[in-house]
């Protein structure tokens, strides 16, 4: 992806004029650098950033690195999204499924709503179709490539914030869960928020995250469950939750597999049912950090 693009370039990708971009650029609504010839430049995050919050709709979203978008998905219905997306991922149509959450990121939609609604939904519903349907598995297989690579490129036009000493979050799935989704999830809300995250990824024995949460000593710990025969045993779950407590870190627990009553109550660990929980999770662990500093 570019790190900056010229109004000409913003300008084409959201369908308004080039002297438009420069004039809201001149009243400060669009942040520019100017380089040594004059000749401005916007960050990329900032373009971005200024898009989402116009609510405009990105009709060359190739400009920002992503793939070209059909006009039937720019024309998309909100109310219906989470029903299209469902039928592109039965079809395949991959490039699609990303153009329409694109755009609902770029019209203003948060990563929180996004996980939680359309592609929880429309995954959900694909995970069905093997309990009547032979294709099912290829069907939930390819369609959960197609989502992995939604998630990565809305974790790329997150960003990343350079700050060497900035928080640490970090986190996986338990043994036995082999679901590769929530994990990356959690990871880009974490990055979203401004920690440094670190996703241990599915499959990921209690020691090894124990020992990853004594070298990094993260603020925050994530373990997130789908398949309930892998949910880990009370005393292994403990286990982490002393290492966590050792460096002083919150830990957060979720997934439909992930029992609840496993363990005592304690201050520092949350059950939570939703990637929104989560994210309002981080944030509240960064503003709590900062007040310390």
């Amino acid at each position: 992806m570019k790190r900056t693009l010229s109004p000409k370039e913003l300008a084409e990708a959201l369908g308004v004029s080039e002297s438009s971009l420069k004039r809201w650029a001149d009243k400060g609504r669009v942040r520019v650098s100017k380089t040594v010839g004059g000749h401005r430049r916007i960050p990329m995050s900032e373009a971005i950033r200024f898009a989402r919050e116009a609510g405009y709709t990105v009709v060359k979203p190739e400009v920002f690195g992503l793939p070209p978008v059909a006009q039937d998905v720019v024309e998309h219905d909100p109310e219906n999204d989470g029903e299209h997306l469902l039928a592109l991922l039965k079809a395949g149509e991959g490039d699609h499924a990303k153009a329409l959450i694109m755009n609902r990121y770029f019209s203003g939609e948060t990563l929180p709503s996004l996980f939680d609604g359309p592609l929880r939904s429309a995954m959900h519903e694909i995970g069905k179709i093997w309990h009547h349907d032979p294709a099912g598995i290829y069907l939930e297989h390819r369609a959960t490539d197609i989502t992995l690579q939604i998630v990565n490129q809305l974790r790329s036009l997150v960003g990343q914030d350079d700050t060497p000493d900035r928080p640490i979050a970090i986190g996986g799935g338990p043994s036995g869960d082999a679901y590769l989704l929530p994990s990356m999830m959690c990871a880009a809300l974490a990055a979203e928020t401004g920690f440094r995250e670190i996703n241990l990824g599915p499959n990921t024995p209690t020691d090894t995250l124990n020992q990853a949460i004594a070298e990094y000593r993260p603020d925050l710990v994530w373990l997130t469950c789908t398949v309930a025969d892998a949910c880990p045993h009370p005393a292994e779950l403990e286990q982490v939750l002393d290492a966590a407590q050792d460096v002083d870190a919150i830990v957060a627990l979720g997934g439909q597999g992930m029992a609840h009553g496993l363990i005592e109550p304690r201050a520092d660990v949350h059950h939570l049912s939703s990637m929104a929980d989560f994210h309002s999770l981080c944030l509240k662990t960064m503003d709590a950090n900062a007040l310390a500093d």
